[in-house]
């Protein structure tokens, strides 16, 4: 069985962060380091949590079109949660191996 808590807190913007990271040069070690941090979806850069919180959102609608004895869109199993996190693993090694 598969346990996971995900614990997130409160942050500054991200995308602010990552021009100002990134006005110092995308040979820096500091531009190098946070791009292996976060990914750009719909043309967001999002990291951590924010990359979670983009998908939970999707499901809003279905939980709240969801009828009795309907599966709940967000209870997707261990087999699920496994291959998310196999995926997120490779693609950090990617992009680890890109860098060198």
């Amino acid at each position: 069985m598969l346990d996971c808590l995900i614990i997130g807190f409160n942050d500054s913007s991200f995308a602010d962060y990552l021009k100002m990271v990134h006005a110092m040069g995308d040979g820096t070690g500091a531009y190098k380091d946070l791009s292996l941090a976060f990914v750009r979806i719909d043309g967001a850069p999002l990291h951590g949590l924010d990359v979670v919180n983009h998908f939970r959102a999707r499901n809003i609608p279905a939980l709240a079109q969801r009828k009795p004895g309907d599966p709940h869109p967000y209870v997707v199993g261990a087999d699920a949660v496994k291959r998310y996190l196999t995926v997120a693993s490779e693609c950090a090694h990617a992009a680890q191996a890109a860098l060198q």
